[in-house]
């Protein structure tokens, strides 16, 4: 997991800035207005999914982004229709991977990890299809979040004295990263929740 974090910041920086406002316009975006959005949601989650997959198991080849960028596309296609039941397969794949991801940082291999993982996939997938409302405000909450913060970040590494004292904070204590992704995720789960009951609109 932290490998893919360190290349997500690498990316960042590369953009050197380019990249920081179209992610805090998607991730304000998502934020506020996610619930409403939760179709499209539901298939940029399967896509990158797809597309995410397929890059960890291809070997390196000239044909790698392009197999991958088919896998994306094609399971994000074939989520648009019966979105409503691919939330509930989403919350159960996002509960099965962070158990997967929580487990394997503890050492645990093998088959009992991925038993324990196929045992989080049915129980996330029956409490997202009794909760689908709350679980997609939840997701496009962390999503519009996670972009908010990324863009955030890339805008921050253009200064290289604010940038280091930023990572210096981060480095010293393991509660700041976190921190900045739960804050917004509250505030935005909360606002959304309240939109949707306003409004007597549901998923």
């Amino acid at each position: 997991m932290n490998t893919y974090v360190h290349d997500w910041i690498s990316y960042l920086r590369d953009t050197q800035g380019a990249a920081a406002f179209p992610l805090i316009i998607a991730g304000v975006a998502l934020m506020g207005f996610g619930w409403r959005m939760w179709k499209l949601c539901v298939v940029l989650s399967f896509a990158i999914i797809g597309g995410g997959v397929a890059m960890i198991y291809l070997p390196e080849s000239s044909d790698r982004w392009l197999i991958a960028g088919a896998a994306a596309i094609l399971l994000g296609a074939a989520s648009y229709w019966p979105a409503q039941h691919a939330v509930s397969l989403l919350g159960g794949l996002i509960g099965a991977g962070a158990v997967m991801a929580y487990l394997g940082e503890l050492g645990l291999t093998g088959m009992p990890l991925w038993c324990l993982a196929a045992a989080a996939l049915v129980i996330a997938t029956g409490y997202a299809l009794i909760y689908r409302n709350k679980v997609v405000v939840l997701l496009t909450a962390f999503l519009g979040s996670a972009l908010l913060v990324s863009g955030l970040i890339a805008m921050v590494m253009t200064s290289r004295s604010l940038y280091g004292w930023f990572n210096g904070l981060a480095s010293e204590s393991v509660i700041v990263a976190p921190f900045l992704l739960i804050v917004p995720t509250v505030m935005s789960c909360f606002y959304q929740m309240s939109e949707s009951r306003r409004s007597q609109t549901g998923i």
